[in-house]
């Protein structure tokens, strides 16, 4: 038996049927929920995103040649 499935919106709830004939007329399940329940972001949200290994190296070597300079300039370390 196939089995069909639609999702809509109604009433601000994301909906998903499930019918037995693709008509949608012998539904068989309906699935509600809030919309705001699967989208909902807080305001201060802040993706976190893992650097790449490219984005991690180029960071290694601009830190390794800011280290070199110091050291040239008589600043161990980065340091006074």
């Amino acid at each position: 038996m196939n089995q069909y499935k639609r999702t809509v919106v109604r009433d601000d709830k994301r909906v998903i049927e499930y019918a037995s004939d693709i008509d949608f007329q012998n539904i068989t399940s309906v699935i509600s929920v809030p919309i705001n329940a699967i989208y909902a972001i807080p305001d201060n949200y802040e993706p976190i995103l893992k650097p790449t290994v490219e984005e991690m190296q180029a960071q290694t070597l601009i830190n390794t040649e800011y280290l070199i300079a110091m050291n040239e300039m008589g600043i161990q370390g980065g340091t006074v």
